[in-house]
């Protein structure tokens, strides 16, 4: 696939914010060696829990939803952020018409997408919304098509700059959801796929050329993997691929592909625990051939 941003954006990063503080971690794909730059990020708030992040093709990060702690309970998150470069600080943008966290996002044909995750009337949710990044009028969220089957934390991922593939997610804290789910934007329908693999909550996806989706990593909510598959999309075929990630684990940010490698942030876990490092990523990288990582910041 070609690189994911456009050709006469300067800096081209992975990023991720933490989790319950005030931070960006950069990584310039750009240089090589490149560490993460930690951004001290100017708001008077803390990054909700359990949100989703993505990067336009522009390098415009935005940050979505999430939860927000209150006196006594937890509230999903509707609001939506942009990085601002400059002050860096994060300027508000056009909220979300329902609150959620751990939701697929992806980019598909100028617009951001949200599907499923955690709501606080459905629990989880087939409820999907997107977001037009540069809009003729005023911002606005509009709902789409709901998906066929609740999905908590899924993978969403863009397909032939037509389609979006809904892959993984949980069903109920304790079932995954093992059906994948193509949307088509012109008809505003969402199509079951079933496949015979059980999929996996917290994976990865990407497009990795005009046929063929590659799904990694993930979790069921007690076992995590480290397992590889492609989708044959004209055959609506699961294949186990033999290049395994060098790691167990899951992935909260959509992956990157730039010079024809595809790169990703797998979560870092405590060592006898599942609880996640939020301050820690391994970058992990796909030449094509084999998995390897570049190094754990």
């Amino acid at each position: 696939m070609p690189d994911w941003f456009d050709q006469n954006v300067k800096c081209k990063y992975l990023h991720f914010f933490q989790d319950n503080s005030k931070k960006l971690f950069l990584l310039s794909l750009m240089e090589e060696n490149s560490k993460f730059e930690v951004i001290d990020l100017d708001i008077s708030f803390k990054i909700p829990v359990w949100h989703r992040s993505v990067i336009s093709q522009q390098g415009e990060i935005f940050l979505t939803g999430g939860l927000n702690s209150q006196r006594f309970e937890d509230q999903n998150s509707r609001e939506v952020f942009s990085y601002d470069f400059e002050r860096k600080t994060l300027r508000q943008r056009k909220s979300m018409n329902i609150g959620r966290n751990s939701h697929g996002i992806c980019i598909l044909q100028d617009y951001i997408y949200v599907v499923g995750g955690g709501t606080n009337d459905s629990g989880y949710s087939t409820e999907c919304e997107r977001f037009r990044i540069n809009p003729r009028n005023a911002e606005e969220w509009e709902r789409i098509a709901s998906l066929n089957i609740p999905s908590f934390a899924p993978a969403l991922v863009a397909f032939n700059n037509k389609y979006l593939y809904k892959i993984g997610g949980m069903l109920t804290v304790e079932t995954v959801n093992n059906v994948i789910e193509r949307y088509d934007p012109e008809a505003d329908t969402w199509t079951q796929i079933k496949v015979e693999f059980d999929l996996m909550a917290y994976c990865s996806v990407s497009q990795i050329n005009n046929n063929e989706i590659l799904i990694f990593g993930g979790s069921d909510g007690e076992t995590k993997t480290n397992k590889v598959f492609s989708l044959q999309v004209d055959m609506n075929k699961l294949e186990s691929q033999k290049m395994k990630l060098p790691y167990y684990g899951t992935f909260w940010t959509n992956p990157v592909v730039f010079n024809d490698k595809l790169f990703s942030l797998q979560n870092v876990e405590f060592s006898k625990s599942n609880a996640i490092l939020l301050g820690k990523k391994k970058v992990l990288c796909f030449n094509g051939n084999s998995w390897y990582e570049i190094y754990t910041d």
